[in-house]
């Protein structure tokens, strides 16, 4: 299968790069098991109170790429010009080596004070008793919307804080568009329906090795829409929120858009599975519509050199937005044997509450959840952040309020089995209908 600028040998480098991430993943997962549940800490008493004279020194572990570690960084050193007795020891980590580590550091009782969270792992950190609940210390929230803050909370505590606000979309790429000769959709009122027939008309003016349409499903948001849609979640607290029959229209979506040539065949979507979003086939160029997260619109357009347009989903009934919901793009958690738990609680505060963070970091992590600091920021914003920012506010004007569960412990591992099951069908070696109920029993027996 063709792929621009890459030799089977960078392929080859990909998979095992995907492969050793699983491993991680796995490895993670299962030091957190061994970890001691006795780490749970509890805020009880009163919050506990900082004293600005003594020293503290507080490590802060973060992943990302070079852009989200500078702005990291400076924001630290903003934040000690502040509070000169408070030192950020920083730890960041790539991707595919950040919970691995993690995990190690909890079961040894050495984690750092301050973790980065991604949804996927929240709930098994906190069922591993691995985070400081928040609920008492001294962290502003006034002007984050309780939609967005409640999503730290799981059994009436609060285990983090939103270190950013997203939504997920649909990118279109306006150049392949314009190459051939088609107009981009009205998002407002378009269906699924006609979502496979644009990718389909797309696929077929477009030249050779070009596609209508990234594949669904290479990321588990735009399966939790499509449940949404139907009245189902992707998980209810403590265990998944849909049955295999609400799944299977999804793969069945999935075999009729492959059947039409919308999107690439099986063996092109094996390898997209996890794959870096600058060698994607949105950051490629090679795809006219892709499903992404709403702060991703910058990073796909510097991958790409090219302008792109942020979409609402498609509707079952063609109504706006439906089944759209804005969400935390990560946590800013603290670990349950932190020392420092007043320290800990003015770092988290100055960086989702202040304008000063926010105008160093701005959307590198999302938008900022507090909606005064987003307005703070804005005259700072390139076009695409404001083209992203300007979007998940109209996603919020018609979104649902309630925020999707987080997943349960045990269901980290969806998305890695969403995406197998995608690529079973993919290759016809699954019906629709065995992959949902394969998908379901899977994620079911590892929910604990």
């Amino acid at each position: 299968m063709r792929k621009p600028s890459q030799c089977e040998g960078d392929v080859k480098s990909k998979e095992t790069k995907l492969t050793t991430h699983r491993v991680h993943r796995r490895a993670a997962i299962a030091l957190l098991a061994a970890a001691a549940l006795g780490l749970t800490a509890c805020a009880g008493g009163g919050a506990p109170q900082a004293d600005p004279d003594a020293p503290v020194t507080l490590r802060f572990t973060w992943w990302g790429g070079d852009l989200r570690n500078q702005m990291t960084l400076d924001a630290i050193a903003a934040f000690e010009e502040e509070h000169p007795n408070i030192t950020i020891a920083p730890e960041w980590a790539p991707f595919d080596v950040f919970f691995a580590r993690g995990a190690t550091q909890v079961a040894a009782g050495d984690a750092p004070d301050i973790i980065q969270m991604p949804e996927g792992f929240f709930s098994e950190y906190v069922g591993r008793g691995a985070l400081l609940d928040l609920s008492e210390l001294d962290i502003d929230h006034g002007d984050i919307p309780d939609s967005v803050w409640k999503t730290g909370e799981v059994d009436d505590a609060l285990w983090g804080v939103p270190a950013g606000v997203s939504t997920y979309g649909i990118i279109a790429n306006n150049a392949l568009f314009e190459q051939a000769g088609i107009e981009l959709p009205d998002d407002s009122t378009w269906t699924w329906d006609d979502y496979a027939e644009l990718a389909t008309e797309l696929s077929d003016a477009l030249p050779d090795g070009l596609y209508g349409s990234q594949t669904p499903g290479t990321d588990q948001n735009t399966l939790g829409v499509w449940l949404r849609q139907d009245g189902a979640q992707l998980f209810e607290p403590g265990e998944l929120g849909f049955e295999p029959d609400d799944a299977a229209s999804f793969f069945q979506f999935i075999t009729e858009l492959r059947d039409s040539g919308a999107i690439p065949p099986a063996e092109e979507v094996s390898e997209q599975m996890g794959i870096d979003l600058a060698q994607s086939g949105t950051g490629t160029n090679r795809y006219a519509l892709g499903f992404w997260a709403s702060n991703q619109l910058k990073n796909i357009e510097a991958a790409s050199g090219s302008d792109m347009t942020l979409l609402k989903f498609p509707t079952k009934e063609g109504s706006d937005a439906d089944g759209e919901f804005a969400m935390n793009t990560m946590w800013y958690t603290a670990y349950a044997g932190t020392d420092h738990p007043a320290e800990v609680a003015q770092f988290m505060d100055f960086l989702i509450n202040s304008p000063e963070a926010g105008a160093i970091t701005l959307t590198e992590r999302g938008a900022p959840a507090n909606t005064k600091v987003v307005e703070s920021i804005t005259d700072k914003l390139d076009p695409a952040d404001v083209e992203s920012v300007a979007f998940l506010d109209s996603v919020r004007e018609v979104a649902l309020e309630t925020p999707p569960a987080s997943p349960p412990t045990g269901a980290s591992g969806f998305q890695e089995v969403l995406r197998r099951m995608v690529v079973e069908v993919a290759f016809n070696r699954l019906t629709p209908d065995q992959a949902a109920e394969q998908l379901v029993s899977e994620v079911s027996s590892q929910i604990r």
